[in-house]
Parts: C-alpha cells; sequence; structure tokens
C-alpha cells in the first residue's frame, strides 16, 4: 500500500502555465491590433470537435465560494484519455477544498474509484465504455467536479452543443469571448473563451469561467482546457494510501455493463 502522491500538476505548476500563456498572449496582441472577431455558441460545435481530435485533456479549474466574512477556495485537475480500439477512456480527477484534497476518482479503463480521504476509504465499480464512465462520473462527481464533466460529456455527444444555461442571454460584445447570462439583475454568468490567433475552421476553446450569486453566497471560478499529451506522472492507476479500506459502492453508482 502507498500514499496518495502529489497532484501531476500542482497549483504552483498551473500558475506557471498560466502565466506564460498569458505572456504569449500579451506579445500577440501588438500583432492582432484591432481585429474584432466574434464568437457565440455556433463556435462550439467545431472547437469540440478540435478536442476531440487533439487525444489527452487536461482541465484545470481554481475558484472560491465567498459568503459574509469567510472565503472557501477550491480546485479540481482533471486529466482525460479518450478510448482506443481495445481499452475504454480513462479519468483522473483531484478536487481539493481549501488545499486540502477532499476526492480522488480513477477511471483506469477497466474498474472506477472514488476514493474519500477523510474517511480514508475508497469503493470500485467496473466500466467498459464511455457510456459506462459517463454514467459513473455523472452520479459520483457532484459539487465543482460536475464542471470539467459537463465539458467531457459534451465533448463526447453526438448531438448539438447546447448552452449550459436553460433560459441564456447571449453576450458577444468582447472579442474572441461569449457570455451566458441569467437573470435581470444577472445571477448567473458563463464565458467561454477562445485561443488567439484565432482560425474560425479550427477554433480553440482556451479556457471557461463562471460566476454564481445566490443567498449570501459568491462562487466564481475558471477552468483552464488543455489538449495533447499529458503530464508523464498521470497514470490512471489508483494505489490505496496506508490503512485505507475498501467498502461497497453505493447501488446508485454500479453502473458497470
Amino acid at each position: 500500500m502507498g500514499e496518495i502522491g502529489p497532484n501531476p500538476i500542482a497549483p504552483g505548476g498551473v500558475e506557471r502555465v498560466v502565466r506564460s500563456l498569458f505572456f504569449l498572449g500579451a506579445c500577440l496582441l501588438p500583432a492582432l491590433g484591432a481585429c474584432q472577431v466574434t464568437v457565440g455558441p455556433e463556435t462550439m460545435g467545431p472547437a469540440l470537435e478540435q478536442l476531440r481530435a487533439g487525444g489527452g485533456l487536461a482541465l484545470l479549474l481554481r475558484g472560491e465560494d465567498q459568503a459574509a466574512h469567510r472565503l472557501f477556495t477550491f480546485k479540481v485537475n482533471t486529466y482525460y484519455l479518450p478510448a482506443t480500439t481495445t481499452k475504454p477512456p480513462k479519468v483522473e480527477i483531484w478536487s481539493y477544498r481549501n488545499d486540502k484534497l477532499d476526492r480522488l476518482l480513477v477511471g483506469d479503463g477497466e474498474n472506477f474509484v472514488r476514493y474519500d480521504p477523510a474517511l480514508n476509504q475508497y469503493s470500485m465499480s467496473p466500466y467498459k465504455d464511455l457510456d459506462g464512465l459517463m454514467k459513473l462520473l455523472q452520479t459520483t462527481g457532484g459539487g465543482m467536479i460536475s464542471t470539467p464533466t459537463r465539458l467531457l460529456r459534451d465533448i463526447n455527444s453526438t448531438q448539438p452543443w447546447a448552452p449550459w444555461l436553460r433560459a441564456a442571454r447571449i453576450d458577444q460584445s468582447v472579442p474572441f469571448v461569449f457570455s451566458l447570462t441569467e437573470g435581470d439583475p444577472v445571477r448567473t454568468r458563463t464565458t467561454f473563451r477562445f485561443a488567439e490567433p484565432f482560425v474560425p475552421e479550427n477554433p480553440l476553446l482556451k479556457d471557461i469561467s463562471g460566476v454564481e450569486y445566490r443567498a449570501g453566497l459568491t462562487s466564481a471560478w475558471t477552468m483552464q482546457v488543455f489538449s495533447g499529451p499529458l503530464p508523464v506522472e498521470v497514470r490512471f492507476k489508483f494505489v490505496a494510501p496506508a490503512n485505507a479500506h475498501p467498502v461497497s459502492a453505493p447501488s446508485s453508482v454500479r453502473t458497470g455493463n
């Protein structure tokens, strides 16, 4: 039995990556000049096609909940490897609350493991294909884990992309960005940003951010989207920590198929 190892992309590493991307974008701005590119929900279709074709995905979410005089931070690092001709897709999700690991989900291509650090216990469910994995994610990945899970569902869907907010108004006033808003005044805003320079036939989704105001609580988050080879530390393998004990999976998530 081993210990839960460090997250493959720890917060410091993510910040360095984000700073590097910001510097690259700043260098490109003079060349772009007054270029105005309008994007919208119709841009998501080809953007999702790009992500489907790009191999591995890293979805790195950072945010905070603020209520009265209290502030709580959260982080969710999601790594995804699509199916091959012989293996189902794989996933690895590290979820933190105030910099403390609160959930770890791992799909290794055969079994889906849910680990609870507070109780030092884990459960396991088999899956055989993408549908089985997505069912397990949807029934297990609540809270902010639902945000990367939703994007994964969109990427793998064969249906046209549907806006994340039901009664959304669309704001396209910023180049390379579109936002969906709900409420008057606005209670919820979700913003999709695309990489520059922008190629209309091959748009690259750069990040998604959101803010929600409800009952004295403000939640704000940003999820960076990276497509391509994953860090070598991502192994899609769960190694039970010392003294961790297995428990039965809840009946609601036994979706091996």
